[in-house]
């Protein structure tokens, strides 16, 4: 799809605005939308199809961005190029200095430029949105015809100009050849930088560019403006909203009944040892469907351990450090209930079935095999059937598996700093069948297994490739997988992963209705939680230490 197309992106800067964040830190690896900001400038593409970037960088960052690129995508046959810019003589030397790795269409981006690509690259544009008339001074003002034909380019312009369209640092041009003779020419001056525009003008002499006017753009330059797409980047269902107060305090708001059940789980951990692992909770008794939490710029596990390339020994670290402080809540606080077994097999078969029955894929979930990466699997009735037994053993065994539990510890909802290895738990389920803290805590534990094993944060973060022919799947994903680190500290705390597994399996397939704005995401949910279930047959069993 876009394998005839290069991106090129502009990161050469030290990033100064955004001092003091990247003084230790590139600006394109900080944070946005839970993910570091290249993931946002790259993956959009990536996903389809592209496989040439070049990167224009400087010393410093250099071999930074090269460990962390050979890291997210390890399994990907993507060309990679560096290209350092030692004299700061502006944007437009930058791309000068790209030329010789010219030799397919280019879409140009500006490194602290966040974007959603359009889908139509069938002419030259740059990419605008309207600005404010007092903001204009700040920006490459473009001005077009009636054809949306870019008939003037002003760089921060001092005089009156009438239009108000800033390019924002997303440009594409369709003759590559023409960019390389335009780029062929160095331009020198005596004062000044060399702007983007002193060759976009020289391009134009020989081929028209469109001005392509796009709504979804953060600009990440400057800490007034990064902080302003921190405030602007909550991750969220469609049914709920996040936002900061003026006092740094987060407040949720939902339309989804599940809120009470949060709001009520946060009352009821009050003065427990859950209560320390968590931010502290305000609740407004006037409005049932919104609370708030002290906020903590942590980024979350999610973060370091999907996109960051921490070591194996770090990873471990990290991970045994935060389970040994849940596994030591769950022991602490155990219960005793019958009632819990009817609950677990609400959750795990009742539930699954009736999410299952809910997808449009009839085909997959009533055929006998499934042929995942050619290899054949039993279908979900069979395997559901020949696991029956087992699941029935793991609903029975919950009377001793009865503690305090969040429900959701997904890694995207677990803060952390590495600095003081504090944790903090947000967005918990709060509820198992009734509202309460109380659950089975292999429910607990399968969550944390169905991210570093399942991969489901990668699969949320569109790391992967998936391809459907009838029972037949392609699942790929972008980097190699590291779950035997996290598995050995459930070993050693005598978990049994065999039940944990199908746990996790059965998690998988029921989250498939859930995501029904990604078909991609259901497939390979489904595929996760067939081959799990699968590896759970008597022949597929893990030792139990």
């Amino acid at each position: 799809m876009y394998n005839d197309k290069q991106l090129i992106v502009l990161m050469a800067g030290k990033g100064t605005r955004l001092y003091p964040l990247t003084l230790t830190t590139p600006k394109c690896l900080l944070s946005i939308k839970q993910k570091p900001a290249i993931y946002n400038m790259i993956v959009p593409l990536i996903n389809k199809g592209l496989r040439d970037i070049t990167f224009v960088v400087n010393n410093e960052n250099k071999s930074i961005l090269e460990n962390f690129m050979s890291n997210s995508f390890s399994n990907l046959d993507i060309n990679f190029n560096y290209v350092i810019q030692k004299d700061f003589k502006g944007p437009g030397e930058a791309l000068r200095l790209t030329k010789k790795y010219i030799n397919k269409k280019v879409i140009l981006l500006l490194g602290d430029t966040i974007v959603s690509y359009p889908s139509d690259y069938s002419n030259s544009f740059i990419a605008v949105q309207k600005v404010k008339k007092d903001d204009k001074q700040k920006y490459c003002i473009v001005e077009s015809d009636n054809d949306k034909l870019i008939t003037k380019l002003v760089n921060k312009p001092v005089e009156v100009i009438d239009s108000n369209l800033a390019a924002i640092g997303l440009y594409y041009f369709n003759n590559y050849e023409l960019l390389k003779e335009v780029l062929s020419k160095k331009i020198t001056k005596e004062t000044g930088e060399i702007e983007l525009s002193d060759y976009f003008l020289r391009y134009m002499e020989k081929e028209t560019m469109h001005v392509k006017e796009v709504y979804d753009w953060q600009d990440i330059g400057s800490l007034e403006n990064y902080r302003n797409s921190i405030n602007n980047s909550f991750n969220c269902r469609n049914f709920n909203s996040l936002y900061l107060d003026e006092l740094t305090v987060l407040h949720k708001k939902s339309t989804y009944e599940k809120i009470k059940s949060e709001i009520n789980w946060f009352k009821e951990i009050n003065n427990t040892d859950y209560d320390k692992l968590t931010p502290k909770f305000y609740h407004n008794n006037i409005f049932e469907n919104e609370y708030a939490i002290e906020y903590y710029d942590y980024l979350t596990l999610n973060e370091y351990f999907t996109f960051y390339p921490l070591y194996s020994f770090n990873k471990e670290y990290i991970f045994e450090n935060l389970f040994k402080k849940l596994n030591s809540i769950y022991l602490k606080n155990k219960i005793y209930s019958l009632s819990f077994k009817d609950f677990m097999n609400e959750m795990l078969i009742s539930k699954t079935k009736r999410r299952l029955n809910d997808w449009d894929r009839k085909d997959l979930i009533e055929s006998e095999t499934i042929i995942i990466n050619n290899k054949k699997y039993f279908g979900v009735n069979k395997l559901l059937k020949k696991l029956q037994t087992r699941i029935d053993k793991i609903c029975e065994d919950s009377i001793n598996y009865i503690s305090i539990i969040h429900g959701d510890p997904a890694f995207s909802n677990i803060l952390f700093s590495p600095r003081s290895m504090i944790y903090k738990l947000i967005d918990p389920r709060g509820n198992f069948c009734i509202d309460t803290m109380y659950g089975d805590y292999r429910y607990d534990i399968a969550k944390l297994r169905h991210c570093y094993h399942g991969r489901y944060d990668e699969i949320i973060n569109d790391l992967f490739n998936v391809t459907n022919n009838k029972n037949k799947i392609e699942l790929d994903f972008y980097k190699q997988n590291d779950y035997e680190t996290y598995d050995k500290i459930l070993k050693k705390n005598k978990i049994n992963i065999n039940d944990i597994e199908i746990i996790e399996g059965l998690f998988f397939l029921s989250m498939i209705p859930l995501h029904s704005e990604s078909k991609e995401h259901q497939l390979a949910f489904f595929a996760q939680g067939i081959k799990m279930l699968n590896n759970q047959l008597e022949e597929g069993f893990y030792d139990v230490d």
